[in-house]
């Protein structure tokens, strides 16, 4: 598949997305982060995406450093995922272009972006990992 900056999100998004529910707690979310090599996790009420929780949020919360915590798993289970999450997230449709998305990452400094359709269900998610992944096929073929 020839990847190009002008292509839609949807063609390098990741679609098998693992989420997280506001009424989670954060014990919840720390297995899942620790059990897979992901670092977003979309929150989702009803159908809808209302936010997002990254490792680095969990890691902002924990007291002590993050691999040190298992002995605090009762504060994790305190916590729930509706007040640790990020609240204002940028959104991106599936048919958004693949450059523009990049730009949205870098001008706010994100490092993930849901992708969502015209009802706010989640259909993805978009990451820098993606990008790079994109970027470095670009050069390959570049250099075929």
């Amino acid at each position: 598949m020839n990847m190009n900056p002008l292509a839609p999100v949807s063609e390098i998004m990741t679609k098998n997305v693992m989420t997280l529910s506001p009424n989670d707690n954060l014990l919840n979310a720390k297995h899942i982060f620790d059990g897979n090599k992901i670092h977003h996790l979309p929150v989702v009420d009803e159908g809808q995406v209302i936010g997002i929780l990254s490792k680095n949020d969990l890691l902002r919360i924990t007291p002590g450093w993050y691999k040190d915590a298992t002995a605090n798993d009762e504060f994790f289970e305190k916590i729930k995922i509706a007040d640790a999450m990020t609240k204002k997230i940028a959104k991106v449709q599936a048919n958004e272009r693949i450059d523009v998305v990049a730009l949205i990452l870098s001008e706010n400094r994100f490092h993930a972006v849901p992708v969502v359709n015209e009802s706010n269900e989640l259909l993805g998610i978009i990451t820098t990992f993606d990008l790079i992944r994109n970027a470095y096929k670009l050069t390959q073929e570049a250099w075929a």
